[in-house]
């Protein structure tokens, strides 16, 4: 269900992008290397910081970009059992935490899925300088869980946010067994409202990802964004959201060095 207010988005005119890559993954022959990736959810730890009431489960790492050659690289503190994500205020719930999420499997770091990904989402941002050659590159594991003893699941924050990396993008992996989930792209303006509370002139776009691969982008300049709790569907005994994350900033160069 997608409902757009400005018709076809564009990233770099609208500020968000709706879009589906599957196609590149069934025409290069990688539904092994997908089945995989989506295996990997099954087995995430929770995540630390989530409000008990819920289920939440992450891993997190980073890595760096090329932008002329794509080759990726991962730091050696990448590897560490756990790896420091910090969003400086733009997390309400978190303001000025570091904080430490277990890092992504090697599994999920060798499969060519992800850097398939990374290449795509990298290929749609668009930058001021070309000075910049290196882009840190975050990478989330995200499932939203519900039981019936827990049926409903936030993300955090769990209301209209920017993210403080400069594009952001959320591929669906895995959706069953809930309801809800809806995204909700809106003006900077409406940072700190929860998705109902927007007004219509400050919302760009309400959609929910139900495909394998559904996504969306956002560039943080220009747009804020939410998605809304996920709940128990009637009928099912539990369920999940399964995202990939995956977000650039780029490593601005030091005067006097190469």
């Amino acid at each position: 269900m997608i409902q757009r207010r400005h018709g076809v988005e564009n990233l770099k005119v609208k500020g968000f992008e709706i879009f589906n890559p599957f196609q590149a993954i069934s025409h290069l022959g990688y539904l092994k290397e997908w089945e995989a990736v989506k295996k990997e959810f099954s087995e995430l730890p929770l995540d630390p910081f989530c409000d008990p009431n819920y289920i939440r489960k992450r891993r997190y790492s980073y890595a760096y970009i090329n932008s002329h050659s794509h080759e990726l690289t991962w730091p050696p503190d990448s590897y560490d059992e756990q790896c420091v994500y910090y969003q400086g205020n733009f997390n309400n719930e978190h303001k000025d935490i570091h904080r430490k999420f277990p890092s992504i499997s090697i599994g999920v770091r060798r499969n060519p899925i992800l850097k398939l990904l990374i290449d795509n989402d990298f290929n749609r941002t668009f930058w001021r300088t070309a000075e910049v050659r290196q882009y840190r590159v975050g990478i989330h594991l995200v499932r939203l869980m519900v039981t019936p003893h827990s049926p409903r699941a936030v993300a955090s924050p769990d209301v209209l946010h920017r993210d403080g990396e400069a594009f952001t993008f959320v591929h669906l992996v895995n959706r069953q067994g809930v309801s809800g989930g809806e995204n909700t792209v809106a003006t900077i303006d409406a940072v700190g409202l929860k998705a109902g509370d927007a007004t219509s002139a400050q919302i760009h776009a309400r959609f929910v990802l139900e495909r394998d691969l559904d996504s969306f982008a956002v560039c943080d300049d220009m747009v804020c964004h939410a998605v809304d709790s996920v709940v128990l569907a009637d009928g099912a005994d539990h369920g999940f959201r399964d995202v990939i994350l995956i977000d650039f900033t780029p490593v601005l160069p030091v005067l006097g060095m190469n």
